[in-house]
C-alpha cells in the first residue's frame, strides 16, 4: 500500500446479520527509513581537540535520536544532543579528556513505525606530540664545496616533516615541506646551498626540523651548523733527520740521500690535508693521497 494516513473500518456480522463496526481514523502507513548524516567527524580520522559533531535527520514520523562514543574497552560515553531545528542536532566531544587510542561514534535515529537508521565511524584520539631524536650530525666547520650536512634522526610515529635552514635574518633553504616519513630512522641532507641554488657564505646557520602527525600534533628540534669554507693553506713544516747536516751560517742543508728521512708536518683544521707531494727541483719523489693528519 501507499504511505499515508488512512481510516480503517472493521465490521463483525452474526448469522442474523447483526453487525458491529469499529472505525479507526488515524492509521499511518510508514515504510520509509529515517535519514541520518553525521558531520564534524570522519571515519578513521585523527583528533586531539574538541570536536563539534552535527547530526542531520529527517522523518515525517520522527521518534528519537541518540549518539554515543565507544572506547577500546567497549565502555559507552553518552553524548548530550542539542536540537538546533526540526532536523539538526549538535554536540561537543572533548578528545583531550580521554586516553590515546581507538574509538567509535554511534548515532541512531528511530521513527514511530519502529524503523531506524544508524551510522558508526571509527576514529583515533592522539593527544601526544611526535618525538624526534637526532642520533648523528656532521655540522662543525662544514665546507659546502666538498661535502654535505647529514643529520640522522629517529621519529616515534609517522609524520610529515618540514625542514628549514635559516640564519639570523631569515630563511635560507626549505629542504622539505610536508614530506611523509614512516616511524623510525630518517636522514636530512643539506648541500650548503640556498633556495636559489647558490652556496651560502661563511657563518652560523640553524636547521629546524618540524614534525606533524596525523592529528596535527606538532613538535620541533633544532641544530646548529657552522659553515666555514677553507681558503687557508695548511701550515707546513719540513723535518729532516738521519744524516742531515745544516750549515746555519749559509742556510744550506746537507743531506745524504741514502740515510735521511724527510717528514712534513702539515696540519689543517678546516677541510683537512688532501694530498702530500715531495719534489726535488721539478722531479716528483712521492705523492700521498687521502693523507689524514694526526
Amino acid at each position: 500500500m501507499l504511505e499515508g494516513r488512512f481510516t480503517l473500518n472493521a465490521s463483525a456480522y452474526d448469522k442474523a446479520n447483526n453487525s458491529n463496526t469499529i472505525v479507526v481514523t488515524n492509521i499511518i502507513i510508514d515504510n520509509t527509513l529515517p535519514t541520518l548524516t553525521v558531520s564534524g567527524i570522519t571515519n578513521n580520522g585523527y583528533y586531539n581537540n574538541t570536536v563539534e559533531i552535527t547530526l542531520d535527520s529527517f522523518d515525517a514520523n520522527f521518534s528519537n535520536i541518540s549518539c554515543s562514543v565507544i572506547d577500546s574497552q567497549l565502555s559507552e560515553i553518552p553524548l548530550v544532543l542539542n536540537r538546533i531545528n526540526q532536523s539538526k542536532w549538535e554536540t561537543l566531544f572533548d578528545t583531550t579528556k580521554y586516553s590515546d587510542g581507538n574509538y567509535s561514534i554511534h548515532a541512531e535515529v528511530y521513527d514511530q513505525a519502529g524503523h531506524f537508521s544508524n551510522i558508526i565511524y571509527n576514529f583515533i584520539i592522539d593527544n601526544t606530540k611526535p618525538e624526534i631524536l637526532i642520533i648523528y650530525q656532521n655540522t662543525t666547520n662544514f665546507d659546502p664545496r666538498f661535502n654535505s650536512v647529514l643529520i640522522r634522526a629517529n621519529v616515534t610515529e609517522p609524520v610529515f616533516l618540514k625542514v628549514i635552514v635559516s640564519n639570523a635574518d631569515n630563511e635560507v633553504r626549505l629542504i622539505e615541506n610536508a614530506s611523509y616519513h614512516d616511524a623510525g630512522q630518517f636522514d636530512i641532507v643539506w648541500d650548503g646551498k640556498d633556495n636559489a641554488g647558490r652556496i651560502v657564505s661563511n657563518g652560523n646557520y640553524s636547521i629546524t626540523i618540524v614534525s606533524a602527525d596525523y592529528a596535527e600534533n606538532i613538535s620541533a628540534v633544532y641544530t646548529n651548523v657552522h659553515v666555514e669554507m677553507d681558503v687557508t693553506a695548511p701550515e707546513s713544516a719540513l723535518i729532516i733527520d738521519g744524516s742531515a747536516v745544516t750549515n746555519f751560517s749559509s742556510g744550506i742543508i746537507y743531506v745524504s740521500s741514502y740515510y735521511s728521512k724527510l717528514t712534513i708536518d702539515a696540519p689543517d683544521n678546516l677541510s683537512g690535508v688532501n694530498r702530500i707531494e715531495y719534489r726535488i727541483n721539478s722531479n716528483t719523489i712521492n705523492i700521498y693521497d687521502m693523507f689524514i693528519p694526526t
